[in-house]
């Protein structure tokens, strides 16, 4: 199965506005800054995931990879620091059970 996710982001080079008022889709790869991670081994209730994103502000996903389900429940997860999130699990999960996704907006400093 595969998901598919329209994101419409306002950027410096897109002023989110189409001329009609409607916002202006931008793909992905514009603006969306994202870091993914296989986590799990089985003996471990507490994963630090790096992801280097510079910001707190941020959007995670965490993919049960058996079940295929999305933030399943059970799993608590925290924004460390600018960098790190951790996964914090009520029950040690089996040998990568868990793809963790990390979505950050765009790094304004970049520009």
């Amino acid at each position: 199965m595969s998901i598919k996710v329209c994101v419409t982001i306002e950027s410096p080079e897109h002023d989110g506005d189409n001329g009609n008022g409607e916002p202006t889709p931008v793909p992905p790869t514009e603006g969306v800054r994202t870091y993914s991670e296989t986590i799990g081994d089985g003996s471990a209730l507490e994963y630090m995931v790096h992801h280097n994103l510079g910001t707190q502000d941020v959007l995670v996903q965490l993919r049960d990879l058996a079940t295929g389900d999305i933030n399943p429940t059970g799993p608590r997860l925290m924004s460390t620091d600018g960098n790190t999130i951790t996964v914090v699990c009520e029950e040690a999960p089996a040998a990568d059970a868990y793809r963790v996704t990390v979505f950050a907006a765009p790094d304004e400093s970049a520009s």
